[in-house]
């Protein structure tokens, strides 16, 4: 796994709103409905990869981590899309050995996504 490790993700912030916004070209409006989508099915998405990982399928946590990974870029959660990006590269080679740390980790990450976003 440690091929996969970035030594710079402490520098990914919790959320990057600029670069969201900026995406969606300074529609604030759909910015709080799309964080709102994103943050309402985003403990499904986690509950389902879970279930992957613990039947060690591989091809299910995949595609879901693939998912997560995109969702989460998307809305400017960027340290849970990078999260999801490593267990996305381990399941693509068929090595789920790591992933339950890392959805441990992904899990905090979810919590303390929530908890910045409910504080502003």
């Amino acid at each position: 796994m440690t091929e996969f490790i970035n030594e710079n993700e402490a520098d990914f912030p919790i959320w990057d709103k600029e670069s969201f916004i900026k995406r969606l070209m300074g529609d604030e409006a759909l910015a709080d409905k799309l964080l709102n989508r994103y943050l309402s099915i985003i403990n499904e998405e986690l509950d389902s990869l879970t279930q992957a990982i613990s039947e060690s399928n591989s091809h299910d946590a995949l595609h879901i981590a693939h998912k997560i990974h995109g969702s989460s870029n998307s809305v400017g959660a960027t340290r849970i899309g990078y999260t999801a990006s490593l267990i996305e590269a381990m399941s693509k080679v068929d090595d789920l050995s790591s992933t339950p740390t890392l959805l441990q980790k992904m899990t905090h990450e979810v919590a303390e996504f929530k908890n910045y976003i409910d504080a502003i």
